[in-house]
C-alpha cells in the first residue's frame, strides 16, 4: 500500500454504515446508488448492497496490493473531488511470467465512477464511456478469445488506436465498494488500445462487455493529490507520453520543417545554367591555354567544366584566371584538382574519383574576357608535377549557372539540429513496443 503522509477522512463524503451479516462488523460505504457490493474489512465477507445487504460468500483475501492507495483516501485530479471505495488487483500469466496491475475505483458526487490504474508505477485514469469502436474494422478476433497482433489499429470515432496488449486475467484481489459482483478468481479479457497519452480500453467478462477511455497521469501528481507516497515507474508505460520540452519540440517540427521547405527552394533555383562557350583543348596546349575573347552579357554565375576522359590512375591541377580583353589586368583566379584512380583488389575492382571538375565564378561586370588555363599533373601517387605529362580535354563555359549550396548547408545545419529530438522519440516509442513485441520493422 503505497506510504501516506497525511491521510485524513474530511466531511466532503458522506459515511454511511451497514451491517457485515456474516461477522456483524460494520461495514463502511462512501459509494453512491451504482454500488453492487461491499467487501467487509473484517472478516472478507462479499456483500450485495441490493439485496438487503443479504451475504454473497466469503472471499479468500491475500494482501493489500502493494502500492496501493488506501480505501476512504481523498484526492483532488483536474479540479475534481475523489475518494477511494474500492481497490482490485488482477494478476496475467503468460510463458514470460506473471504480471500484476491494481485498480482503485474512484467516485465523485459530480462526476460519479472512475477508475485510477496503477502498473509499475505508471497511473492511468479511466472513465467508461459509450464511444465503440468500429465493429466493422475491428476483428471478431477478439469476441472470439483470439489473440490481436500488437499495433492492429482500432478506430473509435475519428480517433485511431493501435494495440498494446490484449488477454485474459484473473481477480486475485478485491476490497471495498465495487459497482458489480466482483468475486476473486474471475477471469476476463481485455484489449488496451494506444494514442499516447491515451488509451482505448475494452473489457469483457461473461457476456458483458465495457468500454473505457483514459489518460497517463504522472506519479508526482497522484502523490500530490493524495497525498502520499508514490512509487519511482519502471519502464515504460503503455500510454506513457514521450517527456519532452514544448519549446523543443516546437522547435525542432518547425526546424525540419523549415529544412524540408529549404531542400525545395534548392533543387528550384539550383540549375547547371545554359551553354556559352565551348573548348576542345589539345594535349600540346595542355599547361597553358587562352581562350579566344567572351563577351559575358551579364554580371550573374558562370561555370567551368573541364573533363579529362584520358585521365587514368593520374591527377592533374587546373588553374583558372580571368582577364580583361587584352590580357594585362585579372579579375579572378580559380583553381580546381581533378584526379581519377582505379584498379582491383581482393577479387574487387574499385575506383575513386572523377575525370571532371566544376568551377564556380561570379563575372564583376560584363563585357568581354578571356580565359586563361594553365595545368599541370603526373601519374601514380607522386605529388611532383612531371613537365612531360599532357592530357586532351574539354571546357565548357555556362552562364545563369547557379549552385544554392547555401541553402543546401542551411537545410543540412537545420535537418542536424532538428533530428535529435525525432530520434529521441523513435526510440522511446521503439522500447515501448519493444516490452510486449520482440522484433518491430515499422
Amino acid at each position: 500500500m503505497a506510504k501516506q503522509s497525511a491521510f485524513t477522512t474530511s466531511r466532503k463524503f458522506k459515511l454511511r454504515t451497514i451491517q457485515c451479516p456474516n461477522c456483524g462488523g460494520s461495514v463502511t460505504m462512501r459509494g453512491g446508488h451504482s454500488v453492487e457490493t461491499v467487501v467487509c474489512q473484517y472478516c472478507s465477507s462479499l456483500i450485495d448492497t441490493k439485496n438487503d445487504n443479504s451475504l454473497i460468500c466469503v472471499l479468500k483475501m491475500g494482501k493489500i496490493p502493494y502500492g496501493s492507495i488506501p480505501i476512504g483516501a481523498e484526492g483532488t485530479l483536474d479540479g475534481i473531488d475523489y475518494v477511494v471505495i474500492g481497490i482490485t488487483e488482477y494478476e496475467e500469466v503468460d510463458e514470460d511470467g506473471y504480471y500484476y496491475w491494481v485498480e482503485h475505483l474512484l467516485y465523485s458526487y459530480t462526476h460519479g465512477y472512475v477508475w485510477l490504474c496503477l502498473e509499475n508505477g505508471h497511473w492511468t485514469l479511466l472513465r467508461e464511456v459509450k464511444d465503440l469502436p468500429d465493429f466493422d474494422r475491428l476483428s471478431d478476433s477478439f469476441f472470439s478469445g483470439a489473440y490481436i497482433d500488437p499495433k492492429t489499429p482500432i478506430y473509435v470515432g475519428n480517433k485511431v488506436f493501435k494495440v498494446y496488449e490484449n488477454a485474459f486475467c484473473r481477480l486475485i484481489y478485491v476490497s471495498g465498494e465495487m459497482t458489480w459482483e466482483a468475486k476473486v478468481g474471475e477471469t476476463s479479457m481485455y484489449i488496451d488500445a494506444i494514442d499516447p497519452p491515451y488509451l482505448y480500453s475494452i473489457e469483457k467478462r461473461n457476456n458483458e462487455i465495457e468500454f473505457f477511455y483514459g489518460e497517463y497521469i504522472e506519479h508526482t501528481k497522484i502523490a500530490e493529490a493524495f497525498r502520499i507516497t508514490t512509487e519511482k515507474p519502471v519502464g515504460i508505460g503503455a500510454n506513457q507520453p514521450v517527456k519532452d520540452n514544448p519549446t523543443v519540440r516546437a522547435f525542432s517540427i518547425a526546424g525540419l520543417t523549415t529544412a524540408f521547405l529549404a531542400l525545395v527552394l534548392y533543387f528550384m533555383i539550383s540549375t547547371d545554367g545554359t551553354e556559352l562557350k565551348f573548348f576542345s583543348v589539345p594535349h600540346t596546349s595542355f599547361s597553358s591555354f587562352v581562350s579566344e575573347p567572351i563577351n559575358f552579357d551579364g554580371n550573374g554565375y558562370y561555370s567551368l567544366t573541364i573533363r579529362t576522359p584520358g585521365l587514368s590512375n593520374a591527377w592533374t591541377y587546373y588553374e583558372v584566371a580571368l582577364l580583361d580583353e587584352d590580357g594585362e589586368s585579372e579579375y579572378l583566379n580559380i583553381s580546381k584538382e581533378i584526379s581519377y584512380y582505379y584498379g582491383r583488389e581482393g577479387g574487387e575492382s574499385w575506383s575513386e574519383g572523377k575525370k571532371y571538375g566544376v568551377l564556380y565564378f561570379h563575372v564583376p561586370d560584363p563585357g568581354t574576357y578571356t580565359l586563361e588555363i594553365m595545368a599541370e599533373g603526373n601519374r601514380g601517387e607522386s605529388s611532383t608535377p612531371d613537365p612531360k605529362f599532357a592530357l586532351d580535354s574539354s571546357i565548357t563555359l555556362k552562364r545563369n549557372a547557379r549552385r544554392g549550396y547555401f541553402l543546401f548547408r542551411y537545410m543540412i545545419f537545420l535537418f542536424l539540429l532538428s533530428t535529435p529530438y525525432f530520434i529521441y522519440k523513435h526510440s522511446f516509442d521503439s522500447r515501448r513496443w519493444g516490452q510486449v513485441i520482440e522484433y518491430d520493422d515499422d
